[in-house]
């Protein structure tokens, strides 16, 4: 049987099991049958975002977004003369990882396809038509963690198959699932603990704002924010409108950035908002608007 975990991420950033279920084939009847008694397990309240490998049985199934990890590997095998040529590999991964909006990965992916005379491979065009379930920028509205990748499935996969050897019996892999389960839930409880006994990880000791943010966000978010404010530093911010009550900015590096973001503030209402979206993606307010 094939054993299909359903992992998440707590507000650790670390791994949280929300079921398990064994499979008889890969077929998308099978993964329609798994997913929805997750759903029912869950009170019908679905995940608001599903990462996947490249099944194309999987799918039929369910609205999902494909896993950039899965892609790379499948790159190695479909375009294997392309990958090996210098450069390529990583600019296709900044590409398919770290463009925040469309603008942006249209014009990095019609310089990469120049660049290497690649655009007519029929694999690459099938990865395009498939770009609204693997870029983040086509994705901005839907929350997800940060997470590019189904690794953390992959990671359970690992913890419970190096504990077991192919003669182990259903009993065997139970008692092995729990013990990861355990490992897990003190992982949990130890950031817990640390979170609540306070934040000691700080570069900005002084700044008014990260100390804010200390109290209010669990270490593991705060180190994401305080990134974030650090790279605010370098960005430059120029006021292109005021509409009352809504100012509208134009913020990016000056010498890296091929696309500078928009912010809107609302002094009014007190709501920003930026082009990047990536409150909204991941929770944490973004080095635009810091």
């Amino acid at each position: 049987m094939i054993c299909g975990p359903i992992v998440g991420m707590n507000l650790h950033t670390q791994n949280i099991m929300f079921g398990v279920g064994f499979l008889l084939n890969e077929k998308s009847g099978s993964f329609e049958w798994l997913f929805n008694s997750f759903l029912i397990s869950m009170g019908g309240k679905q995940p608001v975002t599903i990462m996947t490998d490249q099944s194309s049985a999987m799918d039929k199934a369910i609205r999902h977004r494909l896993c950039t990890w899965h892609i790379g590997e499948n790159a190695i095998v479909n375009i294997k003369g392309v990958m090996a040529k210098d450069g390529f590999k990583r600019r296709f991964d900044y590409v398919l990882k770290y463009t925040d909006t469309i603008a942006e990965f249209q014009h990095y992916w019609n310089s990469l396809m120049t660049d290497y005379n690649c655009k007519t491979h029929k694999w690459i065009e099938r990865l395009y038509d498939l770009k609204e379930k693997l870029c983040p920028a086509y994705n901005k509205e839907w929350f997800s963690g940060g997470i590019l990748s189904s690794q953390r499935s992959e990671t359970t996969n690992h913890s419970i198959s190096r504990r077991l050897h192919k003669t182990n019996g259903l009993c065997d892999f139970y008692k092995c699932f729990l013990d990861v389960i355990d490992e897990w839930r003190s992982k949990e409880n130890k950031g817990d603990y640390n979170s609540s006994t306070g934040n000691r990880y700080y570069a900005c000791a002084d700044n008014m704002l990260c100390l804010h943010a200390r109290d209010v966000y669990i270490i593991a978010i705060y180190l994401i924010f305080e990134q974030r404010f650090i790279k605010a530093i370098g960005l430059r911010c120029q006021r292109i409108s005021y509409e009352f009550p809504v100012s509208k900015y134009i913020v990016g590096h000056p010498t890296k950035d091929f696309i500078r973001h928009v912010v809107k503030f609302n002094e009014q209402e007190m709501v920003v908002d930026c082009t990047c979206k990536s409150y909204g993606k991941i929770g944490v307010l973004c080095s635009h608007i810091l």
